[in-house]
Parts: C-alpha cells; structure tokens; sequence
C-alpha cells in the first residue's frame, strides 16, 4: 500500500517586500529517502538516505528528518539550492512524497521534485544538472539540507553583488502595505546600531501614503551613542496648506520603530478626544444661542456675543451667573497639540495596531536585503552575520516576517520613550 501526495508552490517571488531579530532557522537533514513518522527503517536512524550525496540526519549533525519538512519547506530550500548555483526559478515545481508500503525499506519516504514540465528528479543535485549548473560542493543535493554555510567575507561579497547587479530593483520599491523605499542610508559603526542580525542603517526612509491626510515620512536618524532615532513626519497634501506650500509636521521620534508608532497613535486618539469635545462645546453653544432671554433656566441672559468664544464646561450654573460667560476659558487640552496636525489626525486612517517594523520598511525581506549589500558594512558591523552565515534562505525570510506580520502590534502607548 503506498500513499503519494503533490505540492505546486503557488508565485512567491524573493522578496516582495522583528522586533527586527531574524530567527535562526533549525537544522535539517540532507536526503531524499527518509522514514515516515512512527514507522522508522529497520536499521533504527530516522532519515537515513538510501541515494548516494543524500546523507541522513547523522550525516548532517542532526535536526527534523526530511518527511518532517513540510513541501513549502522543501520548495524554499530547492529554489535556494538552485538560485546559489545561479539556476533562474520558474513557478510550477512541486514536490512528490511517496512512502515504501513493503520489503526492507518499508516505512522510508522517497522525496522527488517535479519540474513545470513533470520531469521528475529524485534530489535537488539531480535538478540542478538537469540545468546544466555545476553541483560541486556548496551544500548536499538532498531533500532537506540548508546550503553549506559560507564564510562571512564570502556571504558579505554575495550580498554585495546582490544588491549591485540586476536583481536588485531600483528605489523607489513598493513594499506592500501602502509603504515604499525610498533611501537605504549607510552602515554605521557604531555598536548600538546593529545587532547580529539586525543593521539599522542611518538614512533609511520609507514614505507611507494616507489619502485623506498626506504623507508619512519614516527616517532612521542619528540618535547619537545610544543607539538610532526613529522619526516619523506628516507631509500634508498641497489642497490642506494654508496660505503657501505645506509645512512637514513632525508626529514622533522614540528609540524603536514600534513605540515611535505607537506615540503616533497616542496623538491621533487624543486629537479625536479634543476634537469630540470641541464639538460637543460647540452643540451647547448654538443649544444656549437658540434659546435666547426667554428661557430663564440657564442663568446667562441673551445670546453671548459673539467675541464672548465657548462656554466652559465647567461653571455654567454657578448661582446667579455672576461671571459672565466670556470670563469662562476651557480647560487645556490633554497634552500639547499642533492643531494643524491635530486636523490631519483626525482625518487619516487608524494608526492603533500599526506595526512599526513594517513602517520602517524593516518587515519586508528584500529591504534586509538590499541593507546586506550596502557599501562597508562588514566592516562597520563586525557582529552582524549575513543571512548565509545563520544558515538561512530568503524565502524562508519572507515566509517568517509574512507570519509575524498577521501577529505584531504596536506596543502600548504608555510604553513610548521620547528621545
């Protein structure tokens, strides 16, 4: 009895578009023969490969045997193995399972990949001569094996062509999500502005569009020794200046990208409390005009003058009414406001559940990138290890920042630390 089941991996172009860490992908094996789970081979090692430059889980030092790897997996690591040899992808490759149902191999799961024309090949090596690419070295022809990691002057001079040669698209980039690139900035040597997996480049900057208010410009800016500034500016759009070009209104600056949002947030909510109750001072305004000196209730006479402004909200049946009501001022507002900004937050789009990182242009795959390839910075940032160095593919990139793009949130707004 045997099972057979097929994967057709849908466009998934690298890249499209955490906290910034990327995470270190786990190891895996080299093999296309392995064996299914809760039925192992009779020699007792799950994922032994019975095809030679397959190699097994003791082969590759351990990790999830192949038949573990589910088949989206198994793509992203076929379509690495072959864009390392400097093979084009083509949409339409998927990948076979079948499970050995007798003799002494009953249980082993043979992997094979099917081209878009339905070749099949039983290991990524084989596709690869298929294409004519040369497989020497570099990394198992296997099943589920990552690629050999390389050495750090070797992955920064990868990346370096990368971002040099015609894969790389010119700025501006469209990154999905409203937001574009704009400008990658510079490596700089600071220590507090890397990690070893995470470069934040002073200068980069993203622009995210809101019809109804203007343009957000996101900059990395120099925040000294302690580490980058995240800034965040309105550009209002031309029909909402008044009286000449529209001035750029800053909105906030923080240590992170997500508490840099997430005052952003803070002052759109505090710019519709101030504006709810403006109009609700505004009602009881034209309710006391309405009512004129007949009314004999609310203790103020005729209709206020006109220069008199809003009645407070506080004091208004003072006995006898002795203040009149253009002695009365409102309270101040909750924090200090720009009103000019204030009326663009009232009208853009919710900014409360907005993650910051993708804001920055940081969520997106192919702006981290672009910022491997930037000139200098392996020297500038001795601690940062490329992605090839962690073992790591970018379509395996692009699948976790997709996946932590439906869970992140803006930190709370009490957390916002200015700078």
């Amino acid at each position: 009895m045997t099972r057979f089941c097929s994967f057709v991996l849908s466009h998934n172009p690298i890249p499209t578009a955490s906290q910034a860490d990327a995470l270190d992908p786990q190891p895996s094996v080299s093999g296309d023969r392995t064996a299914s789970e809760g039925a192992p081979p009779p020699s007792g090692r799950r994922g032994r490969s019975t095809t030679p430059g397959g190699g097994g889980a003791a082969a590759s030092g351990g990790g999830p045997p192949a038949d573990e790897l589910d088949d989206a997996t198994l793509l992203a690591r076929l379509r690495e193995y072959l864009e390392f040899r400097g093979g084009a992808w083509a949409d339409g490759w998927s990948v076979g399972k079948k499970q050995r149902g007798s003799g002494a191999s009953a249980g082993t799961m043979d992997i094979y990949y099917f081209n878009p024309a339905g070749r099949r090949f039983r290991s990524r090596q084989e596709a690869a001569k298929s294409m004519g690419l040369d497989v020497g070295g570099g990394g198992s022809g296997g099943g589920g094996g990552a690629l050999k990691r390389p050495a750090r002057g070797e992955a920064a001079a990868s990346a370096a062509a990368w971002a040099a040669g015609v894969a790389a698209p010119a700025l501006p980039i469209d990154l999905g999500a409203g937001v574009r690139l704009v400008a990658l900035g510079a490596a700089d040597r600071r220590p507090a502005y890397s990690s070893p997996t995470t470069v934040w480049p002073v200068g980069l900057t993203t622009r995210v569009a809101d019809p109804a208010a203007g343009t957000y410009v996101c900059v990395v800016e120099d925040g000294g020794e302690g580490g980058p500034a995240f800034s965040i500016t309105l550009h209002p759009l031309p029909a909402a200046a008044e009286g000449g070009p529209p001035r750029p209104l800053p909105v906030a600056r923080a240590r992170d990208p997500e508490t840099a949002w997430a005052a952003a947030s803070l002052l759109q909510i505090d710019a519709l409390k101030r504006a709810a109750a403006a109009n609700r001072r505004l009602i009881e305004t034209m309710k006391a005009a309405g009512g004129g000196g007949g009314g004999g209730g609310s203790g103020r006479g005729a209709s206020p003058a006109p220069s008199s402004g809003p009645p407070s909200e506080a004091g208004d049946d003072d006995a006898g009414g002795a203040a009149p009501a253009a002695a009365a001022s409102p309270p101040p507002p909750p924090t200090a406001s720009d009103p000019a900004l204030d009326r663009l937050l009232v009208d853009a789009a919710p900014l409360e559940g907005v993650w910051g990182l993708e804001r920055f242009g940081m969520a997106s795959s192919l702006t981290r990138r672009l910022v491997e390839g930037l000139a200098g910075l392996a020297d500038a940032c001795p601690d940062y290890r490329f992605l090839e160095q962690r073992g790591g593919s970018w379509a395996e990139e692009e699948r976790r920042l997709a996946s932590d793009r439906s869970r992140k949130r803006a930190k709370p707004a009490a957390a916002y630390n200015r700078v």
